[in-house]
């Protein structure tokens, strides 16, 4: 018996080839849009993270007993020039045309008048599809000092 092959019948036939691709082609559909789908949620929670870092450093630089007393009972809508300190990172704000709301309000459900909510909301674009997420916080004013509010 001879292990050498005409050239007639050396390599693969189309028929071979043809079910090869199929085959291949059923395995690397499915995985490529795993990927695709990956890459979004990914994408997705990137933003998400960007904009909670974002409402916690708004957070962090307003949290003053002093702004929160003088502030009580407003809402802010960012980016505004009377509140220059309040900002929304630029790239996070060109990339997603972002906006946001703090509100400094007395806490819900409570009486104590030294109790506020402090409550930042991100609003966003991303791939078409509106976003939005809010952090809230209580803040409690234990100092001595009442701060006046000069009008």
């Amino acid at each position: 018996m001879s292990l050498n092959k005409t050239p007639a019948t050396a390599g693969f036939t189309f028929t071979q080839v043809l079910i090869a691709i199929v085959l291949l082609s059923i395995t690397v559909i499915p995985v490529a849009s795993v990927f695709f789908v990956s890459n979004r949620n990914v994408e997705k929670g990137g933003a998400l993270l960007d904009a909670s870092i974002i409402m916690q450093s708004i957070i962090d630089s307003i949290k003053d007993d002093k702004f929160i007393f003088e502030n009580k009972g407003k809402t802010i809508n960012i980016p505004d020039l009377k509140y220059p300190d309040i900002i929304i990172e630029k790239n996070f704000l060109d990339r997603y045309k972002a906006r946001g709301v703090v509100k400094i309000e007395q806490a819900p459900g409570h009486d104590d008048p030294d109790l506020t909510e402090l409550s930042v909301t991100l609003y966003w674009n991303e791939n078409g599809a509106k976003r939005e997420s809010t952090i809230s916080t209580y803040i409690a004013n234990i100092n001595d000092v009442k701060f006046l509010k000069v009008e």
